[in-house]
């Protein structure tokens, strides 16, 4: 199985409160990819750098 990489995007993009959902979705992403990491899964990786 393998997984699409982001390579980056608009941080300048922001909602009504001033948040960047994408960046929210990606830190949540990497935290999760983390405790995966943490029970065992070492290849893990997010955009192509460690978690």
């Amino acid at each position: 199985m393998s997984f699409p990489q982001i390579v980056e995007w608009d941080q300048s993009f922001h909602d009504e409160n001033g948040a960047s959902p994408l960046a929210e979705a990606v830190e949540s992403c990497r935290e999760n990819l983390a405790i995966l990491g943490k029970r065992g899964w070492h290849k893990v990786s997010v955009a192509g750098q460690p978690v």
